[in-house]
């Protein structure tokens, strides 16, 4: 049986095993190809059984201009990921830089410095601060020594 035939609705019954009344469903709610002549529904067997096939299995046929066409927006979008992914990356650093926020010891407002001064001020000094913070705390307290 070639599978260009063509055969009638009991014929695609047959082939898919379902009544009449689910392949006139199937034509109507989930594109079963189908050519109406008169009364009657006629099919391509190879058009149904490509209906069947799942959707990413299906191989399309394309130009040499198709493809050429596809294949430059193709390395646009993979330019455009690569790009933003990179940006994502700078934004995932900067992330981490909010989250190794210390607060000021003297107005307790958040610093975002960046980890290695993190670091080296937690090593270096008893209390940390916004350097405007720190310079009143300084005035503050010679004004008491003094």
């Amino acid at each position: 049986m070639p599978q260009d035939e063509v055969i009638d609705i009991e014929g695609v019954a047959d082939l898919l095993g379902l009544s009449r009344r689910s392949v006139l469903n199937a034509i109507k709610k989930e594109g079963l190809p189908a050519r109406k002549v008169g009364i009657k529904y006629l099919f391509n067997k190879k058009a149904v059984l490509d209906w069947l096939a799942p959707v990413g299995s299906r191989v399309e046929v394309v130009s040499k201009e198709q493809y050429d066409r596809l294949k430059v927006a193709y390395d646009e979008l993979k330019e455009e990921k690569d790009e933003l992914e990179e940006v994502l990356g700078k934004l995932k650093e900067e992330l981490e830089c909010f989250r190794s926020a210390v607060p000021c010891s003297v107005c307790g407002k958040p610093m975002y410095p960046d980890e290695k001064l993190v670091s080296y001020i937690r090593e270096a000094v008893k209390s940390w601060g916004h350097s405007s913070c720190i310079d009143k705390q300084k005035v503050a307290q010679e004004k008491e020594e003094g």
